[in-house]
């Protein structure tokens, strides 16, 4: 056996309570180990400073006071059986028909596959670029100056006007 087996039965050898073959295990180790030996030596002066404390008998009422405290947790109901009442139920129930029958035709509207253009965009006359234009200049992302410009290579004698 090796240093950590021996530590960790050394205190059941202290107090005798190995076996015999394990014990004599524990005697030969002891024998050449130094460390071991001082770990025993520990142990048995920790013994007989714990011997001589007289053992205190607990009072009758003990567990009875204990069990009294306890037994109002185990009537205790769980929080979710506290919720979950029929009435709760169907309202939860009831609420989430709601909400998908309120959602139902939202689901069902078509997409748009293009956005919706200006009346500028949409007029005869308009050239692909002008109907672009137009469909984004209000968007919230669009960049007026770019647009701009953009009106300005398709309007060329215009532009003069646009940027003073």
């Amino acid at each position: 056996m090796d240093c950590a087996e021996i530590l960790k039965i050394l205190p059941d050898y202290t107090v005798g309570a190995l076996e015999e073959h394990i014990a004599a295990h524990v005697r030969a180790h002891l024998a050449e180990c130094e460390s071991c030996r001082r770990e025993l030596r520990a142990l048995e002066n920790t013994g007989a400073l714990l011997g001589p404390m007289p053992a205190v008998d607990a009072p009758r009422d003990l567990w009875a006071a204990i069990q009294a405290q306890l037994e109002p947790r185990a009537r205790r109901k769980p929080a979710w059986r506290v919720y979950w009442k029929p009435t709760v139920a169907v309202a939860a129930a009831a609420a989430i028909l709601i909400a998908v029958l309120l959602a139902w035709p939202l689901m069902q509207a078509p997409v748009p596959l293009t956005p919706d253009l200006p009346v500028l965009a949409t007029a005869e006359g308009t050239s692909y670029a002008e109907a672009q234009i137009a469909g984004a200049w209000d968007q919230p992302l669009a960049d007026e100056a770019s647009l701009a410009l953009a009106m300005a290579v398709i309007e060329p004698e215009n532009s003069g006007e646009m940027i003073q």
